[in-house]
């Protein structure tokens, strides 16, 4: 399922407005998913934006902040070596089974099987 994003403006500015209309006229969702050349297209055009000495050449894109959560972690730990991961108290990092853990609720993180060792 595809869901709505809130740009917070509710119809007031017309220059947002004609943005949007603009853009969906050209290409309605992007995702990793549902493969289309504007991917690629848009991925090299933040590339040539990434700082020269960063060593950065990959852009993966996510469909939530749920799975870009779950892919930083899985980067940290595979990059580190190191499963802890630590969440910032009044946090909420989303409802997967990995950022349940993280969340500052303790009623989800109950709710939950711990992912650590």
């Amino acid at each position: 399922a595809v869901v709505s994003t809130q740009s917070g403006h509710y119809g007031r500015d017309d220059k947002i407005n004609e943005a949007i209309a603009d853009q969906m006229s050209r290409i309605t969702h992007v995702s990793n998913v549902l493969l289309h050349p504007k991917i690629s297209e848009y991925s090299e055009e933040m590339r040539k934006k990434f700082p020269k000495d960063s060593n950065l050449s990959v852009i993966y894109f996510c469909n939530s902040g749920s799975e870009a959560n779950d892919l930083a972690m899985m980067m940290a730990r595979a990059y580190t070596g190191y499963l802890n991961i630590v969440g910032l108290r009044r946090a909420y990092h989303g409802a997967s089974a990995a950022n349940i853990q993280l969340t500052a609720m303790p009623l989800y993180r109950a709710a939950a099987m711990p992912i650590t060792n």
